[in-house]
């Protein structure tokens, strides 16, 4: 399957950071000549930010530590397949086949990151589809309710 072009790709960085660590990087994508395919955006939120996991074809956070994330769910219940890395409790990416969890080093993530981009749209619409669906059957509020009525009996069973 043929890669998608490098000058084709259009990287959204939302979220917000030390400002000097954006700036870092913002002078990163100028001297390796590829700060047009790059837009940075700061922290999204309401309306803005379901638009933005909409017109997306992957989502990715790197991180070395997150708690449970909801940035996570919230992009794969519209969709969107997730690469993430181990500092996320998101192995369920790889078990459900709706995106990737990987051990954070550059390696790992080129690796991750190419596999992605050699999908082709439909597949990736597909691990986007089992990933709505595991938030659908497993996070949702209803599905969550029933995991905590199901565990308290199981508590006072005697």
């Amino acid at each position: 399957m043929a890669q998608l072009p490098a000058n084709t790709l259009h990287i959204t960085i939302a979220g917000e950071g030390d400002a000097a660590y954006v700036e870092e990087l913002k002078q990163l994508s100028v001297q390796k000549k590829v700060a047009h395919q790059f837009h940075f955006v700061g922290g999204i939120y309401g309306k803005q930010k379901w638009e933005l996991y909409q017109q997306s074809d992957l989502f990715v956070l790197p991180t070395y530590s997150e708690n449970f994330g909801i940035v996570v769910p919230e992009a794969l219940y519209t969709g969107l397949p997730v690469l993430t890395t181990t500092g996320t409790p998101w192995q369920e990416l790889e078990t459900e086949n709706c995106g990737w969890w990987i051990e954070l080093n550059v390696a790992n993530l080129t690796r991750a990151l190419s596999e992605a981009l050699q999908l082709n749209a439909e597949k990736l619409k597909e691990m986007g589809m089992r990933g709505r669906q595991l938030v659908r059957e497993k996070y949702e509020i209803k599905s969550v309710a029933v995991e905590v009525v199901k565990m308290y009996n199981k508590m006072y069973e005697k």
